[in-house]
């Protein structure tokens, strides 16, 4: 059930602190990382309950056309509300209104996150692809481009 005093307003730097405060259960976030550069340079809209930010998302066009959903997290406190599901319809009205030339919005998500893929449902969104990405140490960076580059060990 969506609380009555949800609301939705794109984000500013200034909003960095209640980013802070969410409790996602996401360890090391790489939003935390981003989060400046996101609300400077993408739409990041966010929902709040009572003045608390409990929800943030993102979406990133490409060539004014393909529109991709992402950096959608929620706090944990608030999960199972509907509040993603009304920010990302937020998100697909905005493309609607300020981009009315976007053919196509996807949702990027990982295959394990299972609610993100029943809001994508929820929303009438198929899915198109699967992509795999991992996360490297810098050892393992230098090894991944030894492989891609075929250079055998023995040249280092």
């Amino acid at each position: 059930m969506i609380p009555s005093t949800v609301e939705i307003r794109r984000l500013a730097d200034g909003d960095f602190e209640a980013f802070k405060q969410m409790k996602t259960g996401i360890e090391n976030d790489y939003v935390t990382r981003i989060f400046q550069r996101s609300v400077n340079t993408e739409p990041t809209y966010g929902a709040f309950v009572n003045d608390q930010l409990v929800s943030l998302a993102a979406y990133t066009l490409f060539a004014g056309r393909y529109a991709v959903l992402g950096r959608l997290r929620t706090d944990l406190r608030f999960r199972g509300r509907g509040i993603a599901t009304q920010l990302l319809t937020e998100l697909c009205s905005e493309l609607d209104e300020r981009h009315p030339g976007v053919a196509w919005i996807g949702l990027a998500t990982e295959l394990r996150n299972h609610p993100v893929q029943h809001i994508a449902n929820h929303l009438g969104m198929e899915r198109l692809s699967t992509y795999y990405s991992c996360v490297l140490e810098h050892d393992g960076l230098r090894n991944l481009d030894r492989v891609v580059k075929g250079v055998p060990d023995e040249w280092e």
